[in-house]
């Protein structure tokens, strides 16, 4: 009797460290979706933040797997570096600041800076090596080299957090970067004021997601130009969500979320895009007399909008197809092996140099 019961007793004391696991890992789960991606949390604050997983969207579209074209700047990085941003990079998340003056040909301007941290696979050693041979000069950080750069009237810092995380900033104030820093090195913060508040409505399967409260400098709310000269003028004081979730490696959900100071003025906006909406499939359908692309048919087709108390909210469906054939609007170039290798129209000139030798 004795051997049965402490064979029960040590039953049911492992069911209940299983559920205790089992509670701490929804407790955990459930942080994490309320508070953002990790890299997030280290941003300072901003006007708007952006954040992008970039492996489901390569497994899904096999993106990183196609050459591109790059140009020569970019060139030049990938050969001394060894990273390549479509292959290597895995996620990013950024910050926008509000505009700043710059100088534009001697007239002043006014441009927005941005601050980010990239999650990839580089070479330390190497693109330290490359940062170094671009810097004016360094700083230090909570022990972390800061390396400033001077790149077309701006002041890039830059700084490798660890063996595959970096944070850059073009902000003209340093303290964006140093907060990023310190915000790495002294993890206590749950990031800027725009995650703390909506990060619960992002999708948790979202790879790709931004929350923006942008406005011009004398305050005013931002429009959102749409195709044909058309632009919606969005209440001052609204914040727009915009994610992509992933339903399965079969397609994905977008979804835009305005969310208005007010249910009235929601109701005009999803009146207003409701009305572009029917306006577009018209003009869509009597264009192409032959029938769109079935995939952007589908997409254009799905597209739903709808009022939510203060929210205006914008959905739509996204096949595989469709993000495939988003993807491969990247042009391709040939390989190293082959841009070595003498093209056939360069070996035709070869019996004219031999006759000239003879």
């Amino acid at each position: 009797m004795a051997t049965l019961l402490t064979r029960r007793t040590r039953l049911i004391f492992a069911l209940i460290l299983l559920v205790v696991a089992a509670l701490a890992a929804l407790a955990y789960w459930m942080h994490r979706h309320h508070a953002g991606p990790a890299i997030a949390r280290l941003l300072p604050e901003g006007e708007a933040i952006l954040y992008l997983d970039l492996r489901p969207i390569r497994l899904a579209t096999h993106f990183g797997d196609k050459p591109v074209t790059r140009d020569p700047d970019y060139d030049q990085f990938v050969q001394s570096t060894g990273f390549q941003f479509e292959r290597d990079l895995d996620q990013v998340a950024l910050v926008v600041h509000r505009p700043e003056v710059a100088l534009d040909q001697g007239a002043q301007t006014l441009e927005r800076r941005f601050s980010e941290v990239f999650i990839g696979r580089y070479d330390p050693a190497k693109l330290a090596a490359y940062l170094k041979s671009l810097a004016a000069t360094t700083e230090n950080i909570s022990g972390h080299n800061v390396f400033v750069i001077p790149h077309e009237g701006r002041t890039v810092r830059v700084c490798l957090l660890s063996n595959n995380i970096v944070a850059v900033s073009n902000s003209s104030d340093a303290g964006n970067l140093r907060h990023i820093v310190e915000a790495f090195s002294f993890p206590s913060g749950s990031g800027p004021t725009l995650l703390r508040d909506y990060a619960q409505r992002l999708p948790f399967t979202s790879p790709v997601w931004a929350i923006a409260r942008l406005t011009t400098p004398d305050g005013a709310a931002t429009g959102i130009p749409l195709p044909g000269g058309l632009n919606f003028t969005l209440p001052q004081g609204t914040v727009t969500i915009l994610s992509l979730g992933m339903t399965s490696l079969s397609g994905a959900q977008l979804k835009a979320e305005a969310i208005t100071p007010s249910a009235a003025e929601a109701k005009q906006l999803s009146e207003s895009v409701s009305s572009f909406l029917s306006l577009f499939r018209a003009i869509q359908q009597s264009s192409q007399p032959g029938g769109p692309d079935p995939d952007v048919k589908r997409f254009f087709d799905s597209l739903h909008i709808e009022q939510q108390r203060a929210s205006a909210i914008l959905t739509a469906e996204i096949s595989s197809g469709f993000l495939k054939k988003i993807m491969a609007d990247v042009p391709a170039v040939e390989s190293e092996k082959e841009e070595k290798q003498p093209a056939p129209a360069q070996k035709k000139p070869a019996k004219p140099s031999r006759r000239s030798v003879n």
